[in-house]
């Protein structure tokens, strides 16, 4: 306050000063703040107010501020002014004098005569420019010119030509017949002609369309059940499968599984067949689909009624329908529905689109055939009997493990992606700390050539459950025949458990704590084991480039319908040609090669596969190269040859034996 002064005028002005000192003494070049927000109130607004209060008249005018006399003033001059003229608001009519009223409608008049004027000019440069028009566009023929003024005075011009006009009448019909036609996509669309001819194996597990007739014909089985009553024709819609009849399905199955894992390899069904190869040729090649017989195997297509030896039946009663009423598509075009929707990987509703058809539909069709392909797949792929085993094994295997023909089993686990449960405990046990995300884990057994069957594709587990773990869950091992080796790699700790089944574990060694460098011997079994592991890592990399269900999420309410994907899609892959390291080192590859399912369950044989069944001492136990050596010497037994008495030494089951004996240890 004391370097500022109010002037005439009523406004402050900052004091020159050369120097300036706050309250404190200190010194400013240039003014310094006031004082504090107290002070100033007290010094400023009490001061000049004098305790003035607003509302209340205590007579004291002189302490208002300055501003307040100004404003009154400037009002009452106001009021003094507005009350000598003459107000509408009282009554007093205005009225314009004469002179004013002449000059309005002369200007109104005006006005009026300038409209016309720019009415007219409009309407002269309409027509010049519709003469213009007409004049450039003589020379087309069915050309049409109107010219049109708009409300906001804009001009429209609209050329019409005969031909053009007739055109868009054509497209238009045309585009309403195809929107009448629904034009949809069917199994036919996969033959040389068709829409989907040159894409048939981006669309279908197979590569032409005659592989793919061959395949349903022969799940189909008419020529055994009767012509109208084969299992596709008939197969039900899922949701039309009652609950009491799906619970029966899934008591069979784990009937089935049970009598599975009691011990042995789970082969018992076969051992009638065992002495003779298997050589139905109804199965598809690498390169040529023979044509289908219908006889592919006498356990397959049994009356559902009829129980086999076990208890169990051939396929489960659910899928045992009636001949249903007529169907929207035939079953091969819902077989190729399932094929889009896992192989190619697309959703529901863009099928339903494609093929005309609604996505509950979809929905059906894509359940009913995921179960009968896992059931009818696993009557076609039993567990191989060792028999089958020896008759093609690789000669790569042999010369890596000495000519020792033991391994049964390559084993590996596999994880694929889950969506991300919304319950905590759910979300724990689908945790994988190895893929850092939500995911569904699998156990995969194969022979040494990359061929799976049923009971080697467990159901998935979650993620977060170890390799040791789902081993001892899905009880896997108790397929192996005691006296075999399963190969497995380094994560799976299972060597008590092999041992209790009196199968060996060949697995990698892994570094100590601390230990730089393995020891020549390590390196030697792990470089062994990496090389003749290949073909289950190649079935792997197979099943999930050829099903690309799985490149995304698995939807939680969808893990039971992934785990009959997972394990179907496996099975497929044995119509493939075989995994055969060094097959062909001295020429080049043969022509037409046989599948793996044809080598393993039908007798065929290929290029780097031998049969060792003649020498025991490859492949036998002590108890069965005695044996064999026993029933060589028999006189009676002459006539045999080396692979007769295998047979026979086989047909014995001494594995079975073995493990009784080791359970009663």
């Amino acid at each position: 306050p004391r370097d500022r002064r109010i002037g005439p005028d009523g406004r402050y002005r900052i004091v020159e000063r050369s120097v300036y000192k706050d309250e404190e003494k200190v010194e400013y070049s240039f003014p310094p703040p006031n004082y504090h927000p107290a002070d100033f109130v007290a010094y400023e607004v009490k001061s000049r107010t004098n305790g003035y209060r607003r509302g209340v008249d205590d007579g004291s005018d002189e302490a208002l501020p300055r501003w307040v006399k100004d404003m009154a003033k400037a009002q009452a001059r106001e009021a003094s002014s507005a009350s000598s003229a003459p107000s509408a608001s009282v009554g007093a009519a205005v009225t314009p004098s004469p002179k004013k009223s002449r000059k309005i409608s002369h200007v109104a008049a005006k006005k009026r005569r300038a409209d016309v004027n720019l009415d007219e000019d409009k309407d002269e440069q309409i027509r010049l420019l519709k003469a213009q028009l007409e004049s450039a566009l003589f020379e087309l023929e069915g050309v049409k010119v109107e010219l049109e003024i708009q409300k906001d005075k804009s001009l429209q011009i609209k050329l019409e030509r005969d031909q053009l006009r007739e055109e868009v009448e054509r497209l238009r019909g045309v585009l309403e017949e195809l929107k009448q036609a629904k034009v949809v996509l069917s199994f036919d669309d996969l033959k040389p002609e068709g829409a989907l001819g040159d894409y048939v194996k981006d669309f279908t597990f197979f590569d032409s369309y005659e592989t793919n007739v061959a395949f349903l014909d022969m799940i189909n089985a008419a020529d055994t059940l009767g012509e109208g009553n084969g299992l596709c024709e008939n197969l039900p819609r899922y949701s039309k499968v009652s609950w009491e009849e799906r619970q029966k399905c899934n008591k069979e199955l784990k009937k089935y599984r049970a009598g599975k894992g009691s011990g042995g390899n789970g082969c018992e069904e076969n051992k009638e067949n065992e002495a003779e190869p298997r050589t139905k040729d109804h199965l598809p090649t690498a390169d040529t689909v023979e044509e289908n017989d219908g006889e592919c195997d006498d356990t397959v297509f049994v009356p559902i009624d009829e129980a086999e030896e076990d208890g169990t039946t051939a396929i489960p009663s659910a899928f045992n329908a009636a001949p249903s009423s007529r169907r929207k598509v035939s079953y091969r075009t819902e077989w190729l529905v399932y094929c889009i929707y896992t192989h190619s990987g697309w959703t529901q509703r863009q099928i339903a689109a494609l093929f005309g058809i609604g996505p509950t539909l979809v929905s059906d069709i894509v359940y009913a055939w995921a179960n009968l392909l896992d059931q009818v797949l696993r009557r076609f792929f039993p567990a191989p009997t060792r028999s089958q085993m020896l008759r093609a094994y690789p000669v790569s295997v042999l010369r890596k493990f000495s000519s020792v023909a033991i391994i049964y089993m390559l084993l590996d686990a596999t994880e694929i992606r889950a969506d991300v449960a919304s319950m905590k405990n759910m979300n724990a046990a689908l945790f994988s700390a190895y893929k850092h995300s939500s995911t569904a884990k699998w156990l995969v057994g194969s022979d040494v050539i990359g061929t799976t069957w049923w009971d080697s594709i467990p159901d998935a587990s979650p993620g977060a459950a170890s390799d040791p773990v789902m081993v001892a869950i899905t009880r896997i091992l108790e397929q192996i025949p005691a006296g075999m080796a399963v190969e497995v790699d380094k994560g799976f700790i299972i060597d008590n458990a092999c041992a209790e089944l009196g199968i060996i574990c060949i697995r990698p060694v892994k570094k100590q704590k601390g230990q730089t460098q393995q020891s020549k011997a390590d390196t030697a079994l792990t470089q062994k084991v990496g090389k003749t592991r290949i073909p289950i890592e190649q079935a792997n990399g197979q099943m999930k480039r050829s099903t690309r269900y799985f490149n995304g999420s698995i939807p939680l309410l969808q893990l039971g319908l992934a785990n009959l994907i997972f394990r179907v899609s496996y099975l497929l892959q044995n119509f493939k040609v075989g995994f055969i390291q060094e097959r062909h080192p001295d020429g080049p590859p043969a022509v037409g090669r046989p599948s793996k399912a044809e080598i393993r369950w039908y007798g065929a044989t290929d290029e780097g596969l031998v049969d060792i069944r003649p020498d025991v001492a490859i492949w036998g136990t002590d108890k069965e190269i005695a044996r064999w050596k026993e029933l060589r010497n028999l006189e009676e037994n002459n006539d045999l040859t080396n692979t007769d008495i295998s047979e026979i030494v086989l047909a014995e089951d001494w594995p079975s034996k073995l493990r009784k004996e080791l359970e009663n240890l």
